[in-house]
C-alpha cells in the first residue's frame, strides 16, 4: 500500500511539474511590452512570480493578439495573459483569476471637439480604434457596432494610438493606462482625453489557460495566484510599477 501511495505521489509530482507551459501574450504597455528584446512589464512579472511559486518550465512568446488567443484555443498547456473574461469568452478557456482590475472609456483628442458622446450609441457616429479578437472590440461587435463602419479593427495597439494621434480614427476604448501607452510610443498623453464610460463592460483583466489543459494543472496555478495576493508579492510588483497607472 505504502509503495502504491509513494507511486501514485510520483506520478503525480512528476505530471505537475515536467509539464512544460508556454505562455503567450501581446505587445500592450503598461501591462506587458518588450525592451531590449525581453518581455516586461507589471503583468509579466506577476505570471512569471505565478510560475516559479508552481515550479513548471515554461516560455512566454509575444505575438499579435490573434495569434496568441488562437494559439491557446488550440493546444494544451497553453496560459495566456492579458486577457479580458467576458461572456462569449467564458466557456472557451480554464481562467486562473484577476491580475488587474480597471475601468473602459471612449477616448479622444482634447482638440476634437467636433466628437460628442452623451450615451453609448453616440459613439457609434464615429470610427474607433479596436484590436482584432481583442474583448473591445468583441463587446462592441456584439452591441451593434460594425467592421469597417464605425469599427477599425487592427492588429496592434501601438497602431490604434498612431491613428488616433493622426486623425484618422476618432476614438479609442480603453482604461486609464493608455495615457501611459501613448507617452510609451513618443506621444504627449496630455492631448487624450475620456469623455465617455463604456457600460457594462467586463473591465477586469486576467490569465487564462487553454481548455485542453488538465484540471491538476490549472487548479494549482489559481492556488498559487492566491497565494501571491495573500503573500503580498502580487501588490509589491503592481507598487513597483505604480508610476505606470
Amino acid at each position: 500500500m505504502k509503495k502504491l501511495l509513494f507511486t501514485f505521489s510520483f506520478m503525480f509530482f512528476i505530471f505537475t511539474y515536467a509539464s512544460e507551459i508556454e505562455v503567450v501574450t501581446e505587445s500592450y504597455p503598461p501591462y506587458q511590452w518588450r525592451e531590449n528584446g525581453i518581455i516586461t512589464g507589471p503583468s509579466t512579472e506577476i505570471i512569471q512570480a505565478l510560475l516559479k511559486k508552481v515550479g513548471n518550465k515554461y516560455t512566454i512568446k509575444m505575438y499579435p493578439w490573434a495569434r496568441s488567443y488562437h494559439l491557446t484555443l488550440s493546444y494544451e498547456n497553453m496560459l495566456i495573459y492579458s486577457i479580458r473574461r467576458i461572456k462569449e469568452r467564458e466557456k472557451l478557456f480554464k481562467w486562473i483569476g484577476i491580475i488587474r482590475k480597471n475601468s473602459i472609456y471612449f477616448w479622444r483628442l482634447k482638440n476634437r471637439d467636433d466628437i460628442k458622446i452623451n450615451s453609448f450609441d453616440d459613439a457609434k457616429n464615429y470610427k474607433i480604434g479596436t484590436l482584432n479578437k481583442d474583448a473591445k472590440s468583441l463587446f462592441l461587435l456584439s452591441n451593434g457596432f460594425i467592421r469597417d463602419k464605425n469599427l477599425v479593427i487592427l492588429n496592434d495597439n501601438e497602431r490604434i494610438v498612431k491613428l488616433l494621434y493622426a486623425n484618422r480614427t476618432d476614438l479609442i476604448v480603453d482604461s486609464s493606462d493608455i495615457k501611459k501607452s501613448a507617452k510609451k510610443l513618443g506621444y504627449d498623453p496630455n492631448l487624450l482625453e475620456k469623455i465617455y464610460p463604456v457600460e457594462n463592460y467586463p473591465v477586469d483583466i486576467y490569465a487564462a489557460f487553454s481548455l485542453m489543459t488538465n484540471d491538476i494543472i490549472v487548479n494549482k496555478f489559481r492556488k498559487a495566484l492566491e497565494e501571491l495576493k495573500n503573500e503580498g508579492e502580487f501588490d509589491r510588483i503592481l507598487n513597483k510599477y505604480k508610476q505606470l497607472w
